[in-house]
């Protein structure tokens, strides 16, 4: 015992100070509108060498600051998750590369903490 908890108890003490930091962090956020964007992507997959299809950044106060379909490297790749997403190799034939995208989504971020 250390400082009048034994170690569950001291387990369960410390895990109880990081959710309040967290909410903490999350009160502060919400409090705050305009100040933070959700930025929500599709990939091909969960693997490490799958790509970002879609991507979204939407403000706090819900308007939509950059929408767009992602060209993967390989158009033709066999797996797109499609199964998922719904996103077709057909509907990415046209979309922008991420490099294309990239100076766009930095600009807007940069504006956000």
């Amino acid at each position: 015992m250390r400082f009048g908890y034994c170690t569950s108890c001291r387990w369960e003490v410390r895990q109880r100070e990081k959710r309040g930091n967290i909410c903490a962090w999350a009160h502060e956020y919400v409090c705050n509108p305009g100040s933070w964007v959700v930025l929500d992507t599709e990939t091909t997959g969960l693997g490490g060498d799958d790509e970002v299809i879609e991507i979204a950044i939407v403000s706090s106060s819900g308007v939509i600051l950059f929408s767009s379909l992602i060209q993967p490297r390989d158009i033709h790749r066999q797996d797109l998750a499609t199964h998922i997403h719904g996103i077709t190799s057909d509907m990415l034939r046209t979309a922008p590369t991420f490099p294309d995208v990239l100076p766009t989504i930095k600009t807007i971020l940069r504006k956000y903490r």
